[in-house]
């Protein structure tokens, strides 16, 4: 007898990390956790980390995000450092970028801007085509919201809600809310999570900035 599996019923181990190192238990400014992009997951080192990490995979221009990549070697008067960034992203269109996430009220004692100064004008693009650093401050209270909503959906995956949500949004034109689009379908809660995955997998678009019942998506 075939035993014929959907999707949904098949079990996918999650990928080791790509990290290069071990996430430090030590520091007072410590939260580790993690989360989960295309099946691998993905280890940061506090909240703000977290909180950035899950932001930027959502973006359509990320291609891959990789946490705590090789360190790179840095001279600061003459003495040789090493740093690790917290991300290297590969971009679309091809392009490397690196991130520094710090908390806003850390970036001066942590001489973070030095680093990367120093970094850009002794590696060049050997090791990404541009730096960049990101605090809390660059991330909206409707981001947060956005991305932990999208990955804890994706935490259950379900791949026939996903396809009933998908065709029930085919039928529509343009924008229309989420609690249409849900009614549509009779899924409910199912429902709304299932349009959560599919925004974070780029299917749907978010027109409006918060992901909730009132907000409008539309086809991508």
């Amino acid at each position: 007898m075939t035993v014929h599996n959907s999707p949904e019923d098949i079990w996918y181990p999650t990928l080791p990390s790509l990290a290069t190192r071990t996430p430090s238990l030590r520091s007072q400014f410590a939260a580790t956790s993690s989360f989960v992009i295309d099946r691998r997951l993905v280890r940061s080192e506090s909240n703000i980390e977290l909180y950035v990490g899950m932001a930027l995979s959502t973006r359509p221009d990320v291609e891959t995000i990789v946490e705590q990549p090789p360190r790179v070697p840095y001279i600061d008067r003459g003495v040789q450092y090493h740093h690790t960034f917290d991300f290297r992203l590969d971009r679309i269109p091809p392009r490397r970028t690196a991130v520094a996430v710090k908390w806003s009220d850390r970036i001066e004692s942590s001489g973070i801007r030095r680093i990367v100064r120093l970094i850009a004008e002794q590696c060049g693009t050997d090791f990404a085509d541009d730096i960049c650093i990101i605090t809390e401050k660059d991330l909206s209270r409707n981001d947060r919201h956005n991305v932990e909503l999208i990955h804890e959906s994706m935490m259950v995956p379900n791949a026939m809600d996903d396809a009933i949500v998908r065709e029930a949004a085919a039928e529509f034109q343009g924008a229309v809310t989420i609690a249409d689009l849900v009614g549509r379908t009779g899924l409910r809660g199912a429902g709304f999570r299932a349009v959560a995955r599919l925004i974070g997998g780029r299917i749907l678009r978010l027109v409006d900035d918060r992901i909730d019942s009132d907000a409008r998506v539309r086809r991508a």
